[in-house]
């Protein structure tokens, strides 16, 4: 018997399911790709479906997880079935980034991406390209020369995190820019969205392959063997006789012939649908092993499993059976039978069993199959998560005109991408030449026209009906690897990574009733924002400190809070001693004053040292003068004590009682009191020290450096300044002020005057508030009444170390200084602080200051020692040193939290009246016609529109308060006007004196009268002196009167004898 029939054993059709689970499971068509042939592509969508934008800047917040914010951007397109494109252009230096899109709705879709990439990272820019920028974009790609055509490489893989967690990313394309350094080539990564029905069937696929697999993983099996021992014994006898004959002959011949064939055939078809694209992702495997039948099953469920559009699994079955047999058979039979039987038995036994039983349990597992298994189960745990984020379709493509340079960028870009769970799906590379043997390669034409459409190149499987693409499944976070945006700025695009601070302005205790003035926007990740940042006015008496390198915006910043101060009535004193740019800016306004030290630019700042209000303590004034000095100048040892002493024997010259603060001279005489001069300090010096029991060696010592320190204040610059005749203190510190200080060279002096404007404004004020105190007003915690600018505040509050005796005073100087600007809150006024670097001021600078506007800061202890002080963080401390021009952290003690702010820009050409200009000679004949209408308007009752022109120039003069008040409320009688005029154009300094001869009187006349009013040439006279000495008024009037008559006269000369 012959039989044939094709069968396989049970270990073999395992086998065969094992090995075309591992092939389809892990993609290994994906090796092939460039030997199979590519299918032509035609793209589903019109131009109109196509946006592409060009990443300008890209801004990453220090504190936020950037991978899971661009996981954020993808999921927003996924969500609106749109196709993510990332495409990069580098010409070997720069390099373009561009993200696009392809979508149904395009509208909606570029708007998401617009939105979603400014949500996730603020302050980037984003360009949108449209029609022929986005054609002509990808030519560059498609043909980078005239004439040339690219060598093409695609990247198919799974991109994860090679580290558990991202602190320190270093999978961003950065990595492979810089990589790619110096080599010209394009790069196109591609990612098709997954729709949701189609990921359920991938997720079914899977589920299937694994319950196939599973019975195959573990075998159990069990060994048993039993033993028995008995023992018996039996005796038997039997007796028998039997006697038989048989004869039997037969033939017999059969031939028999079987032929039996059957053939069968079938072609089963599953579909699905890939979103959008229509791609059809299917598993290239032999078709050998799909049409066996032993594995036919488990391959349409894989195939299922890891392809989605349209694949067909052809089956077939052949079964063949012949059979042939052939017999023949002869018999002859004879039989005679003749038996004969007898028999005894007898039985006698013993029995005796013993059983031994053993058993033994195994458990065999297949390792092959656990490991197909267990790289199923992450795969449905990838697609778990997919179910969260959105799958996608997804490869990568390098275009250059050097086939070296795609190989290294497919290669650079597969090594950057793959981490820790890559494993789980195949990772291949693979490239497509223009030619091959010099002639065309079609496939090549049919994947550069499918990476223009911006679509995934298909192949066919050679014998098979299976159409692949390059693509791999994988779902948002892990694309999110795979388009890690640079994180570190490349030419062609920079990359800032910025701390963020608060978005608004939030106060523990708010006032809706409080005065504010704007300052500037919030400013956040690069972007200028609506909000606006208010600050409270009144709280600007709490001080204002204000720092930031040259060129960060500092002084636009001081102009423009001064000019909102202005507008809301506030009036400022700018002390600068630097630049000199405040007088340019505000000095050309008719309400603003301006002093410096150079007479050719700007009039002459006068100021006395030693003179204080009448309701200070002359005794507290000395001291406040020595601590100024101190500040001002290095002392040591005894000299601070010395130079005290000689200020108090100046003052006891002029006539003062230091116990009790008054003057003797000026009560004996009803006159202002009389104040020491530096002539009369350095002669007291030279008494003190030569009445000191000092040696020899340590007066000399204190002669050469008390002394000329003190008469060097008399020559110069300083010797102009620091005089007797003094501008007014209410013209300085009562209406708005600049003094200019920029012109004096040495650091002491410029320390030393911005120390006594300190001294005088400290003084004043406190005057102030006691005689409003006395007039039953508030005197305390008033509203902010005058602010103050310290410009460069090193000179006056710097930083001194006390390493040394000198250093010490220094020390305690500078403190006494910094405590009085805190106390000046008090009395409404506010200090603002300004200087280029925190480390060269005194540390209670910072402390003692409300406001902090910090704008960029190079130096690290600088941003420290401020950031700390403005409750910053690490990162926002470390964000200074990049602050753009005009961008400061705004800080107040009772805000929540700091803001980033721009500052309003001060267009100086707009709030300025007038260019500030000024020319002496110009100036002075401006005075006289001023004063010609200050005098006009006394004898001619001129109307109110003309004595308003003149109140200026009185309001500023160095007049007595009640004599501006008597010149707003102006009366007739002929003394009053006298008693107003001498003091206007005297000066309050008696120059025309008892026992002036003739000469003198004529040249004061001439000079000081007649060149301002001619008109009025014999009342001026008349009034000066009938106030002056009234005898020689009576001279003067005995020769005017034989002249003329004269009313007014007359009129004096009856006042004379009342």
């Amino acid at each position: 018997m012959d039989h044939s029939v094709q069968t396989y054993t049970t270990e073999e059709q395992g086998r065969m399911i094992l090995q075309a689970t591992d092939t389809l499971l892990n993609k290994r068509y994906l090796h092939e790709l460039s030997r199979i042939p590519a299918q032509p592509v035609q793209s589903l969508w019109k131009p109109i479906h196509y946006r592409l934008f060009h990443i300008e800047k890209i801004v990453y917040d220090l504190e936020e997880d950037t991978y899971e914010k661009l996981s954020t951007v993808l999921t927003t397109l996924h969500a609106l079935q749109s196709k993510a494109v990332l495409f990069l252009q580098s010409d070997g230096t720069t390099v373009n980034v561009y993200a696009g899109i392809v979508a149904e709705d395009v509208t909606s879709a570029a708007s998401a991406l617009h939105m979603s990439m400014k949500g996730a990272f603020p302050g980037s820019s984003l360009t949108s390209l449209r029609g022929r920028d986005i054609q002509s974009t990808i030519r560059k790609t498609i043909e980078p020369e005239e004439g040339s055509r690219p060598v093409i490489s695609s990247v198919s893989g799974l991109p994860t995190l090679k580290e558990e967690t991202t602190s320190s990313y270093i999978q961003g394309l950065e990595k492979f820019i810089e990589a790619m350094h110096g080599r010209s080539f394009s790069s196109l990564f591609i990612a098709d969205p997954i729709s949701s029905n189609a990921l359920q069937k991938v997720k079914s696929g899977y589920e299937e392959v694994g319950t196939l697999l599973s019975p195959f993983e573990t075998m159990n099996g069990t060994m048993s063997q039993s033993e028995a021992r008995g023992t018996s014994e039996t005796l038997t006898k039997s007796v028998g006789e039997t006697i038989g004959t048989s004869l039997s002959k037969t033939i017999t011949t059969t031939n028999s012939t079987s032929e039996a064939k059957v053939t069968g055939s079938s072609k089963k078809q599953t579909s699905g649908t890939l979103a959008i694209t229509g791609a059809k992702l299917t598993a290239a495997v032999g078709a050998g092993l799909l049409a066996n039948p032993a594995t036919a099953g488990i391959g349409a469920v894989v195939a299922g499993a890891i392809g989605l559009g349209s694949a067909f699994i052809p089956t077939q079955s052949k079964s063949e059976t012949k059979t042939k047999s052939s017999s023949i058979a002869t018999g002859e039979t004879v039989s005679q039978n003749y038996s004969k039987n007898r028999s005894s038995s007898r039985a006698k036994g013993t029995s005796e069993t013993v059983t031994d039983t053993t058993s033994l349990q195994l458990e065999q597992t297949n390792f092959r199959v656990r490991s197909i298994l267990e790289r199923t189960n992450q795969q449905l745990e990838r697609l778990d998560a997919s179910e969260n984020y959105g799958m996608w379709n997804f490869a990568a493509y390098f275009l250059s005109p050097d086939a070296e340079t795609v190989h290294v960028a497919a290669s650079t870009y597969q090594s950057l991408i793959r981490g820790e769970d890559s494993y789980l799906e195949n990772s291949a590379t693979n490239v497509w030449y223009p030619k091959i043997d010099g002639e065309t390669n079609e496939s090549y034409e049919h994947v550069i026209r499918a990476i223009e459409a911006w679509e995934h190149p298909l192949f066919s499987v050679p014998n098979d009906p299976l159409v692949v693409d390059a693509g791999t499944l994988i779902h948002t976070k892990e694309l999110a690897v795979a388009y890690g945006l640079p994180r570190k700025s490349i030419t062609g695009l920079p990359v800032i990574e910025m701390a963020e601070f608060g978005r608004d302005v939030r106060t523990m205790e708010s006032d809706s009733k409080a005065r504010t003035i704007r300052l500037g926007s919030i400013y956040h990740m690069g972007q200028v924002e609506r909000e606006p940042i208010v600050l409270d006015v009144d709280r600007l008496a709490m001080h204002t400190f204000i720092t930031g390198t040259t060129g960060s915006g500092k002084s636009n910043t001081i102009y423009h809070l001064l000019n909102e101060i202005r507008q809301q009535g506030i009036p400022f004193l700018v002390i600068e001693p630097a630049k000199g740019e405040y007088r340019h800016v505000f000095g050309g306004h008719r309400d603003v004053s301006v002093f410096g030290t150079n007479v050719a630019d700007a009039p002459l700042l006068k100021i006395n040292p030693f003179y204080f209000p009448p309701t200070i303590h002359v005794l507290e004034h000395i001291d406040q003068l020595i601590e100024i000095f101190n500040a001002s100048w290095p002392m040591y040892a005894a000299m601070p004590a010395v130079l005290k002493e000689a200020v108090e024997r100046a003052y006891v010259a002029c006539g003062w009682n230091l116990e009790h603060s008054f003057s003797y001279e000026a009560q004996l005489t009803n006159e202002p009191p009389r104040y020491p001069t530096l002539q009369e300090v350095v002669d007291a010096l030279r008494d003190v020290i030569d009445a000191s029991d000092y040696s020899e060696e340590v007066k000399g010592n204190y002669t050469g450096s008390l002394i000329t320190r003190v008469r060097s204040l008399q020559n110069g610059l300083a010797g102009q300044i620091l005089v007797s005749d003094e501008i007014p203190s209410d013209l300085l510190f009562d209406a708005s002020c600049i003094i200019d200080l920029s012109r004096v060279a040495s650091s002491e002096t410029k320390s030393l005057l911005m120390g006594i404007l300190f001294m005088r404004l400290k003084e004043y004020r406190m005057h102030q508030a006691t005689e409003r105190k006395r007039a039953g007003e508030q005197a305390m915690n008033v509203p902010l009444q005058h602010v103050t600018v310290l410009e460069e505040a090193h000179h006056l509050l710097k930083r001194v170390e006390r390493s040394g005796e000198g250093s010490q005073l220094q020390a305690q100087s500078v403190e006494m200084i910094t405590n009085g600007i805190a106390e000046m809150r008090t009395y409404g006024e506010g200090f603002i602080i300004a200087d280029q670097s925190p480390n060269l001021l005194d540390p209670s600078v910072i402390r003692n200051t409300n406001t902090k506007l910090i704008m960029r800061l190079p130096e690290g202890q600088d941003r420290t020692d401020v950031g700390q002080a403005a409750a910053l963080t690490q990162a926002q401390i470390d964000e200074i040193p990049k602050l753009e021009r005009g961008v400061a952290v705004i800080y107040q003690n009772d805000w929540l939290q700091p803001v980033l702010g721009k500052i309003d820009y001060f267009d100086a050409s707009t709030h300025r009246a007038d260019d500030y200009t000024y020319d002496a000679r110009a100036r002075m004949k401006q005075l006289r016609q001023e004063k010609t209408e200050v005098v006009q308007g006394c004898f001619e009752k001129k109307s109110h529109e003309a004595n308003e022109l003149a109140q200026r120039l009185v309001y500023q003069s160095k007049l007595s308060d009640a004599l501006k008040a008597w010149y707003r409320n102006k009366t007739d009688d002929p003394y009053e006007i006298a008693v107003f005029l001498y003091h206007y154009l005297n000066g309050q300094e008696a120059v025309i004196y008892a026992g002036a001869d003739d000469a003198q009187l004529r040249r004061w006349l001439d000079y000081h009268v007649s060149h301002t009013v001619r008109s009025h040439y014999h009342k001026i006279i008349g009034s000066l002196l009938y106030v002056h000495d009234e005898a020689l008024f009576h001279t003067w009037y005995d020769i005017q009167r034989e002249k003329e008559e004269d009313e007014w006269l007359e009129t004096l000369e009856r006042c004379s004898a009342k």
